[in-house]
C-alpha cells in the first residue's frame, strides 16, 4: 500500500535529516524514489535540500578551518591541494597532450623518455 504525506510531512523530513533523501524516506516510510517525486512535485523542496545541504558544507567548511587554525597537518594539505593549486601546490598530476598516446609514451625506453623530457623543458 502507498503512503501519501503532505508537503508540511516531507518537508519537516528533508529538515530532520539534514537534506539526506535516504533518510528523510525512512522517517516517512517510502522509498527514495517517492521522496524524488516529491521534490519534482513540489519545487520548495528542492530549495529545502538546497538549504540544508548549503547547512552541511558550511559545516564541514567550519570544522576544516578550524582544523587547520588548530595546525592539524593533514587539514592543512587538504586545503592547500583543494585551494591552493594557483600557488603550485598539488598532489595531482596534470595532463597535458604531449604529442603521444599512453601506449606510445609507455613503449619509450628509458633513455628516450629522458631525451622526450628534455625536449619539452
Amino acid at each position: 500500500m502507498s503512503k501519501h504525506h503532505s508537503l508540511a510531512a516531507y518537508e519537516a523530513a528533508i529538515i530532520a535529516s539534514r537534506g539526506l533523501i535516504a533518510v528523510a524516506a525512512r522517517r516517512l516510510g517510502v522509498s527514495r524514489q517517492a521522496v524524488y517525486k516529491a521534490v519534482q512535485r513540489w519545487p520548495e523542496l528542492g530549495e529545502v535540500v538546497d538549504d540544508q545541504r548549503a547547512e552541511l558544507l558550511d559545516l564541514a567548511e567550519s570544522k576544516v578551518y578550524a582544523a587547520v587554525a588548530r595546525g592539524n597537518l593533514k587539514a592543512c594539505c587538504w586545503v592547500l591541494d583543494r585551494l591552493g593549486k594557483d600557488r603550485g601546490y598539488t598532489t595531482g598530476v596534470e595532463v597535458h597532450d604531449l604529442g603521444l598516446s599512453a601506449r606510445e609514451l609507455a613503449a619509450l625506453s628509458d633513455a628516450e623518455l629522458e631525451v622526450f623530457a628534455r625536449e619539452l623543458n
